[in-house]
């Protein structure tokens, strides 16, 4: 127990007021006022590649572990598989942006019966950053390298994400050469101008965008659900929606929504109701109910 002259010589030491002085607040008698240790760090030191425990036996320590099955155990879980048919140089431009390996749901995707092909439609759902984008991507792009004439649509609800995966996408075809020799028809597309180059060219159509492009020159169409419903109408005035091969509906689950979904179901409608199978991939992370999408249309 300190005593009252003590804490008060404290008190003076610390420069706190007396307690009977006006509007000063009274200090506990039990209270003591001691100061604390310098908190210093302590030295770092590297971790030993072995760690040792206190029996004095060594452990080794834990070996990598891939979030990806490993190719070695399914060669089909590679893109350069040959049941996938990409050209070498797709694979590699894959391979440089980190996708060497692929999950065994998407090989199961791109390996259902008449999906490569372009004969089936396909509706997945796929948690997010579970890898759906690569499965569309992959389907579109065997399309439109396949066949010369072949246009693609890729339909996302945002402009934020329209910029994004044009500059994903332009990554990917870089360096990528169309197979020109593949045609059957021997028609020639019709265009505002000959393409004789092999190149793949992605263009952007969106609220804003600047792009003069005519439709017959471009590869891949990247649009939101306005542009793309404009981009299907001027191919159905101008004869040459025979040219669309592929359409993907990203955010599938915006179908439901009560503002625009209206117009994605619009252009299913139209693509549904052609002379010409169009191939329709729509994929969603939350696709609430499935049977909404399935009635109309023959989707694995």
């Amino acid at each position: 127990m300190v005593s009252a002259a003590e804490a008060q010589v404290e008190r003076d030491d610390l420069g706190i007021a007396n307690p009977s002085a006006t509007n000063a607040l009274p200090v506990p008698q039990h209270s003591t006022f001691t100061n604390l240790d310098r908190i210093v760090a302590s030295k770092i030191h590297d971790a030993d590649p072995e760690v040792t425990d206190a029996g004095g036996s060594t452990a080794p320590p834990r070996p990598f572990v891939t979030s990806l099955p490993s190719s070695s155990l399914n060669p089909l879980l590679t893109l350069s598989h040959p049941r996938y048919g990409l050209p070498e140089s797709l694979v590699k431009n894959f391979a440089s942006m980190g996708i060497r390996n692929i999950y065994p749901w998407q090989s199961s995707c791109l390996l259902g019966r008449g999906l490569l092909t372009g004969e089936k439609n396909l509706v997945y759902t796929a948690p997010t950053g579970g890898g759906k984008s690569l499965v569309a991507d992959v389907l579109m792009l065997k399309k439109i390298l396949g066949s010369p004439n072949a246009n693609a649509i890729l339909v996302l609800p945002y402009v934020a994400l329209v910029q994004e995966k044009i500059a994903w996408l332009r990554k990917v075809v870089e360096g990528v050469e169309k197979d020109l020799q593949s045609s059957s028809s021997g028609v020639e597309r019709r265009s505002s101008r000959l393409r004789k180059d092999r190149s793949v060219r992605v263009v952007g159509f969106f609220g804003g965008s600047k792009t003069r492009a005519a439709w017959g020159d471009v590869d891949i169409a990247v649009c939101t659900f306005e542009k793309a419903n404009m981009l299907v109408n001027m191919a159905i005035e101008q004869c040459t929606i025979d040219d669309l091969g592929v359409v993907v509906l990203d955010e599938l689950h915006m179908i439901d929504d009560d503002h625009r979904g209206y117009l994605m179901e619009l252009l299913a409608t139209k693509l549904l109701s052609l002379e010409r199978s169009v191939q329709i991939v729509g994929m969603s992370a939350t696709l609430p109910v499935r049977s909404k999408v399935d009635p109309c249309s023959d989707a694995s």
